[in-house]
């Protein structure tokens, strides 16, 4: 089996869908870390409100 080399245009579709995936994967990623720390400072508060509920 032979590789052609890409052409130019090729390549640069090819690094621009590459960047595009980095991107979908980079927000996702700080997406469910800001989910992560709503779920966080949530639960913290709920804790609180418990704790004083129980004073």
């Amino acid at each position: 089996m032979t590789t052609q080399p890409f052409t130019p245009e090729q390549e640069w579709q090819f690094a621009c869908a590459q960047l595009e995936e980095a991107k979908k994967r980079r927000i996702n990623m700080d997406l469910s870390g800001y989910f992560k720390r709503v779920r966080e400072t949530n639960l913290a508060a709920l804790r609180a409100e418990i704790e004083k509920e129980q004073v």
